[in-house]
């Protein structure tokens, strides 16, 4: 009998522990979960930006284009199950982070290699970084 993939697991138990939150996506439109912010020192947090129209996306974690990379193996559940990977280093294209959590209507909430991710919604499809707040 073969083991379930880490993968699914991780997936699953994100699942679980988001419960009743999760919702299902929007058909149509852009999804932005953000609490990427900039200070004096640089830049804290990220952005994730779901596009439904192709279930594609990107992941950001800075200011500049090479702090930005493209979704790979996205998948979206019609519940509100999202899994993905993103390539943080261009230059290191074995290195990939994994992230799966689920969509609520005001936050994603999950994992990023295992470390809690919690994304508010934000309606800002890609205007200026706020400042940090502290």
């Amino acid at each position: 009998m073969a083991l379930p993939r880490p993968g699914f697991l991780l997936l699953a138990m994100t699942v679980l522990a988001a419960g009743a939150a999760a919702a299902p996506p929007p058909a149509t439109g852009t999804l932005i979960y953000s609490d990427l912010c900039h200070s004096g020192a640089g830049f804290a947090g990220s952005r994730l930006t779901l596009k439904r129209a192709s279930d594609s996306g990107d992941y950001k974690w800075g200011d500049s284009a090479a702090d930005t990379a493209p979704l790979s193996q996205l998948k979206l559940g019609a519940d509100g199950v999202v899994a993905f990977r993103y390539m943080p280093d261009a230059d290191n294209p074995e290195v990939y982070v994994h992230v799966s959590g689920a969509l609520a209507d005001d936050a994603f909430t999950g994992e990023a290699d295992g470390k809690p991710l919690h994304l508010p919604r934000s309606g800002d499809a890609g205007g200026a970084i706020p400042p940090c707040h502290n």
